[in-house]
């Protein structure tokens, strides 16, 4: 009888020693994601070449089309990386991709599914050189259902990293 409770008593304490260590390994892991990122929209019209820190960039053109059910939108930008930024919540990363996506509301932004150079090749992010302005073409393609139901027109958006937890994002219509 004594056995059983003195294995009881050890295994309802090993529970708590594990449960315990489980917690606080939680909270040190999730530290840094309990404080909020300020983001500030920024509605900037077709051409506007945008100055930052660490990022040049300019949209120079969107397109719209209908195929069936499908909505392709594509993009053409001009983007020059002056340094590196802390893109996709990540330091010093200069896959600014992960920060660019087409807004459409009421709908879960998409990412770009594909993104290309400006001679038709796949863009690479690790290809790209600093202090290079490079042209670039991303395509969407989204179901006609996502876009029915808008009040407001979709965005293009490119979430730039301003400085720590400031974020802006510049925004460009597409009609």
């Amino acid at each position: 009888m004594k056995n059983k409770k003195g294995l009881i008593f050890a295994s309802i304490l090993l529970a708590i020693i594990i449960l315990s260590l489980a917690g606080y390994r939680y909270h040190v892991v999730n530290r840094t994601y309990k404080s909020a990122h300020f983001v500030t929209e920024k509605i900037v019209p077709l051409q506007q070449e945008i100055q930052t820190k660490n990022v040049h960039f300019k949209v120079l053109d969107t397109n719209k089309k209908q195929a069936g059910d499908h909505v392709t939108v594509d993009v053409l930008a001009s983007i020059k990386l002056l340094g590196l930024n802390d893109y996709g919540f990540k330091k010093n990363n200069k896959n600014f991709v992960e920060n660019i996506w087409l807004n459409i509301p009421y709908f879960d932004p998409g990412v770009a599914a594909e993104v290309y150079t400006e001679d038709g090749k796949r863009f690479v992010s690790k290809d790209l050189s600093l202090l290079q302005e490079t042209k670039l073409k991303f395509h969407f393609d989204v179901t006609k259902q996502e876009i029915s139901h808008q009040d407001e027109p979709m965005r293009f958006s490119f979430l730039v990293p301003e400085k720590e937890k400031t974020f802006i994002k510049y925004s460009v219509l597409v009609p």
